[in-house]
């Protein structure tokens, strides 16, 4: 499809100046100067809407809090809008089963409440699944006292 649009735009190219191509180096340029609509114009493909990302940031967020946390930190990868909205959510669900070794939990968890812009909590559940790890009592304990601080509304250890 490529090779037939570079073939499409060089032709073009080579009409309005008059027969001249110099190669299809120009046709690529060319493309890729486009924007995104322009390409799909000239290419026929529709890209489908994403109305979700339409959607107010409050709403994004609310949803993202009914997400395991681990779920929510993963959509920042959807595009440039979604990057920080899970530093905002007030629904916290760490499931140690999510992680293979307890240490990417560990890091995970702190990592979440390290950037963690919500001045109240509504939810934090901790689902663990490391018990005989000695350096886990402090950090549980670190962790409580962070949603603590936010005046958490409903905790659940398990």
């Amino acid at each position: 499809m490529k090779d037939h649009f570079d073939h499409f735009l060089a032709s073009r190219h080579s009409r309005k100046n008059g027969g001249c191509s110099n190669s299809s180096n120009s046709s690529t340029l060319r493309y890729s100067s486009m924007s995104k609509k322009q390409k799909n114009r000239v290419t026929g493909v529709e890209k489908p809407l994403d109305r979700i990302s339409q959607l107010p940031e409050a709403l994004l967020v609310q949803i993202l809090s009914l997400l395991p946390t681990k779920d929510a930190v993963a959509s920042c990868v959807l595009s440039q809008r979604w990057r920080y909205l899970w530093n905002s959510i007030d629904s916290f669900l760490f499931v140690g089963s999510n992680f293979k070794k307890a240490e990417n939990f560990i890091s995970f968890v702190d990592h979440v409440l390290m950037h963690s812009t919500c001045p109240k909590i509504k939810k934090f559940h901790l689902h663990l699944d490391y018990t005989s790890d000695l350096n886990f009592e402090w950090r549980i304990s670190r962790w409580i006292s962070f949603a603590v601080e936010r005046k958490v509304e409903d905790v659940v250890l398990c």
